[in-house]
């Protein structure tokens, strides 16, 4: 039980470190396919959005209608 507690405070900073990956290192070798291929490029970054699914939970402070 304490270990899966310890992996689940973890993952924030796992996620970090990923997103700094990315922005650091990733996309920085992307600027070099953007004149000789602009249409990977662009589908590298449209790939890189990242969808926030508010919707899977309610915000803060508002409650759930109620389940008929």
């Amino acid at each position: 039980m304490i270990g899966r507690k310890v992996e689940t405070l973890s993952v924030p900073a796992a996620i970090r470190i990923v997103r700094s990956v990315f922005r650091n290192e990733l996309d920085k070798l992307m600027t070099g396919l953007k004149k000789p291929n602009p249409d990977f490029y662009n589908a590298y970054f449209t790939a890189r959005i990242i969808v926030d699914r508010a919707a899977s939970r309610p915000p803060k402070g508002v409650t759930p209608p109620p389940t008929p």
